[in-house]
């Protein structure tokens, strides 16, 4: 189980993130293959480590970088639970 309470499927589109509400749904774009992913929030993790975002199994191999398992990453906030973006 998360910390969002829904359970963990490393074959779904989900991340982790510090900070960012449950259901935020965020673009991550590999800065070193120029490779994106949608996924949504579900999970926390420590916001003592230098990352920004932990990815599930699948979205990791949507980037292209479950070889190397770390990568320069960008988000962007695509929706935030309960707002509508025009």
């Amino acid at each position: 189980m998360t910390a969002s309470s829904v359970r963990c499927d490393r074959n779904r589109m989900t991340a982790a993130h510090p900070s960012l509400p449950f259901g935020t749904k965020i673009l991550i774009t590999s800065l070193v293959n120029n490779r994106n992913v949608e996924v949504i929030v579900i999970d926390r993790f420590s916001s003592t480590t230098d990352r920004i975002v932990n990815v599930s199994y699948r979205a990791g191999l949507d980037l292209d970088l479950v070889e190397s398992g770390i990568a320069k990453a960008g988000i962007t906030i695509i929706e935030k639970p309960g707002q509508i973006f025009n």
